[in-house]
């Protein structure tokens, strides 16, 4: 980073406008307090400043935390004094920021920082010790840290990520830290400060309380320039950096003249909240792998950042409504499974094909929809599985290589599959693929011709039968003794779906609704324990599943996914059917509106229908009218349009009632479509160009996911 903008920054956040009437001994001494309390902590209990052997090979996932933490209050201490001795691990605070990314430093947690630092220390004392840095490429080592998601290389200062390719960050060692902020100085001047420092207080017995006389000015009894900067120290605790800059200068002498004190930034020696090896996040008892659908190929590392939003957004539900778990030391951890951009396929005979002309539009549709041509393609489609089958297994080796207890320990693992990603990985959990097609055409055939009446036919459709079944069996044998290719290393506890057209491809395979359908028909428990539909109702690419199951449940609703925010979330099993009612609009055209058939409420046959009312009030309206003397023609057949409309909704009622009673008699036992709701003010036609990869930040989706990750007899 350039060091001039660095210092502008700082000098920008604080203003010495802002700071021209503070004298020195006005400062904030609430940090320092803080300070002194860590160091008065480590001076009456020296135990509690080693740092316990830890685990080098298990961490856990990065939680995000401000860069600038609040300080907690000064206290009255008994011991005035102290001897200024090294920084102790604890207190320097390890800090990293992503490549691409102009956000300020994010501090890692305290149980990553002190692995780090120990780390650091290795390295640093390495061959005899001495204060300079002696590292041996033969010993440079790498730590996990983050959750496990990156490694930390502590001689290249970087931070890379494990189970995905892409660009390394940085990483910073603080020591020295800025007022207020809490953000790290820079290593190259943080360094000079600790050298300086040391040298003049080393050993020294100062005392512990900041500008002890409130008012009483202190002079300036070290001094360090920097080409940028000059810092200035007028106590082993009143530390502060005033800007070389033109501007800076000019304003302290026009201060000065005043009568007002120099301003300038607060340095702090050592961070404001200990690293503590028991900050860490809880274990990790569910594995979910976020796989992607089409369009990768336009954007690489478009499901990379997709999933690590929904991580933050994960994150962020847990810490709000799923503290129980937190505290059973329990989490679930989300890896991106990029399966797209190593596969070569046409080796660019498309890409050659295409005209000149609107290019780009060609070219978006050759990194989109080419992606669905390529998987009914009898010839690419086995690529797309294999690959996205390779990528799932080499990702859970990985995990559990730097987990070696996950499966001890009975971790649980799930797949959330976005668009094709979810048709893709369904056939690998079943095994399915073009070739049953044809065996079910050839055994249809076969069972034809068993019933032919010449002998000679006959013979030959039973040789052909016999070779059949001869077939199965060596194809039994080389699965049972191979690893094949469509097997998946772990069992799937979940599958979610979300803008999945997966129901569109099984119609096309040749599923029809049938009687007493089940899931288990299609998706059986054994290979996946529950698969759930999540979609939002302006998403073009999802379809609807429990119609494919069940005929009648096209009139009933799918279930509504709670809103995160919602005060009352019922258990899902509680939520009751609702019938979908179809209102005619004017123009022809259908409007769906549903009517709950539970909840607490009476049956649709026990409610008491507006529209049945109002059509008895028209009916009574008609009688008196008659009574009264007769009435205009006009007013007849407006009466008789009422009564045409009216006879419709009875109908449509009708179709409700028998549509519940349907219900009643073949339900599924678990609900699979899940809807999402839409917005107050959102706009269908518009939101249908973006509801496709909405999923990624809805906290809904998070809350849902979360919800059956981890069940509760109490919902939230």
């Amino acid at each position: 980073m350039n060091n001039h903008s660095f210092m502008e920054e700082i000098f920008e956040v604080f203003d010495p406008l802002n700071d021209v009437e503070m004298d020195v001994s006005e400062f904030n001494t609430n940090t320092v307090a803080d300070s002194q309390s860590r160091r008065q902590i480590l001076s009456e209990n020296p135990s509690s400043a080693a740092i316990p052997t830890v685990d080098l090979t298990e961490s856990y996932e990065d939680r995000s935390r401000s860069p600038t933490p609040e300080v907690t209050a000064s206290k009255s201490w008994t011991e005035q004094t102290e001897v200024i001795e090294e920084l102790q691990p604890e207190e320097i605070r390890w800090f990293y920021r992503d490549p691409g990314q102009k956000q300020q430093w994010v501090a890692f947690i305290g149980y990553d920082s002190l692995r780090i630092e120990c780390k650091f220390r290795q390295f640093k004392y390495d061959g005899g010790g001495g204060s300079g840095y002696v590292v041996h490429e033969d010993n440079v080592g790498t730590i996990t840290a983050r959750g496990s998601l990156y490694e930390v290389d502590i001689v290249s200062k970087k931070c890379f990520p494990t189970y995905w390719a892409a660009e390394s960050g940085d990483i910073m060692r603080g020591t020295w830290f800025l007022d207020r902020t809490w953000l790290p100085l820079e290593e190259i001047y943080a360094d000079k400060l600790e050298e300086e420092h040391l040298k003049k207080f080393h050993k020294q017995t100062v005392e512990t309380e900041c500008s002890a006389s409130t008012k009483d000015k202190k002079h300036v009894i070290h001094h360090v320039v920097f080409t940028e900067f000059h810092v200035d120290w007028r106590s082993a605790f009143d530390v502060f950096m005033f800007s070389e800059a033109r501007s800076y200068k000019l304003m302290r002498s026009v201060t000065s003249s005043l009568g007002f004190s120099k301003a300038g930034v607060r340095l702090h020696r050592g961070y404001c909240e200990e690293a503590r090896p028991d900050d860490k996040l809880p274990g990790i008892t569910h594995l979910v792998f976020v796989v992607h659908g089409i369009g990768q190929k336009m954007d690489t590392n478009r499901i990379i950042r997709n999933c690590t939003r929904f991580r933050h957004v994960a994150a962020l539900i847990m810490e709000q409504q799923f503290q129980d778990v937190v505290k059973n030391d329990q989490r679930a951890e989300f890896l991106p499974v990029e399966w797209r951009s190593s596969l070569k396929l046409d080796d660019g005979t498309v890409e050659s094909v295409t005209p000149e002309k609107v290019r780009g539009l060609r070219e978006l549709l050759n990194s989109t929809a080419m992606d669905v041509m390529y998987y009914n393609s009898p010839l690419f489609r086995s690529e797309l599985v294999h690959g996205l089958q390779r990528e799932l297994n080499r990702l859970y080796d990985m995990f559990c290589v730097r987990h070696p207890y996950f499966e001890a320990s009975a971790g649980k693992v799930s797949i959330l599959a976005h668009s094709l990603g979810s048709v893709i990985t369904y056939d690998i959990i079943t095994g399915w693929s073009p070739v049953s097609l044809y065996d079910e055409f050839v055994n249809a055939t076969v069972d034809a011709g068993m019933s032919e009446s010449d002998l000679q036919k006959r013979q030959l459709y039973e040789e052909l039968q016999s070779s059949r079944r001869r077939v199965r069996d060596l194809e039994a044998m080389l699965v049972s003794t191979t690893n094949s290719l469509t097997t998946l290393k772990f069992k799937i506890e979940n599958l979610y779906c979300i803008g999945s057209p997966l129901s569109v491809f099984l119609t096309l395979r040749g599923v029809q609704p049938k009687d007493n359908q089940t899931l288990e028909d299609i998706l059986p428990s054994h290979l996946c324990q529950r698969m759930f539909n999540i979609f939002h109702p302006t998403d073009p690419v999802a379809y609807r599943m429990e119609p494919l199951l069940l005929k009648h449940y096209a009139t009933i609703h799918p279930v509504r996914v709670h809103r995160a925010d919602a005060p009352l979330k019922p258990a899902y099993a509680d939520v009751k059917p609702e019938i979908i009612l179809r209102q005619s609009e004017p123009g022809g055209q259908e409007k769906a509106r549903a009517s709950p058939a539970g909840s607490g409420q009476a049956s649709p046959k026990e409610q008491t229908s507006p529209l049945h009312a109002g059509y008895a009030s028209t009916l009574a309206g008609m009688v008196w009218s008659k009574w009264s003397g007769g009435k205009k023609v006009e007013e007849l057949n407006q009466e008789l349009t009422t009564l045409n409309k009216l006879e419709t909704v009875d109908k449509e009622s009708d179709v409700a009632f028998s549509a519940y009673d349907a219900i009643e008699k073949t339900a599924l036992d678990q609900r699979i479509d899940y809807e999402l709701r839409e917005g107050s003010m959102e706009n269908r036609y518009l939101s249908a160009f973006t509801s496709h990869v909405s999923y990624w930040s809805s906290p809904d989706v998070a809350l849902f996911v979360l919800t059956h990750i981890f069940p509760r007899e109490v919902a939230p």
